[in-house]
């Protein structure tokens, strides 16, 4: 009885399976066994945080902007709350610094050459 067991169990590594018949076919995906050429060497380190700085840098001044009208908006947010004239004081300083920046363009337009 144990030597029908035997015989009726797969072999582990059988040709004839559908698996191995696509695994052959598409040897690129299940390396083929031969080399692929070479090509050029892996990145290193210097390469990875020369990548990562010209992206933080090309990031910074859109994302200190971004940080920076949060925090404004959570210190108007906190004067609101201790009291309402100091809220209404920041919103008129930066209305009046608006006005004052239009005045200013206003009286110095730009010369074109």
């Amino acid at each position: 009885m144990i030597y029908a067991a035997a015989a009726r169990r797969p072999r582990p590594f059988a040709t004839d399976t559908p698996f191995l018949r696509y695994a052959c076919s598409v040897g690129f995906y299940y390396n083929p066994g031969t080399p692929d050429g070479g090509g050029a060497p892996p990145g290193g380190w210097k390469e990875t945080l020369l990548i990562i700085w010209t992206v933080l840098r090309i990031l910074a001044l859109p994302l200190a902007l971004l940080f920076g009208a949060l925090v404004g908006l959570i210190g108007l947010f906190f004067l609101f709350s201790f009291n309402t004239l100091l809220g209404f004081a920041v919103i008129g300083a930066g209305v009046a610094a608006l006005i004052g920046r239009g005045i200013w363009e206003a009286r110095h337009p730009p010369e074109f050459p």
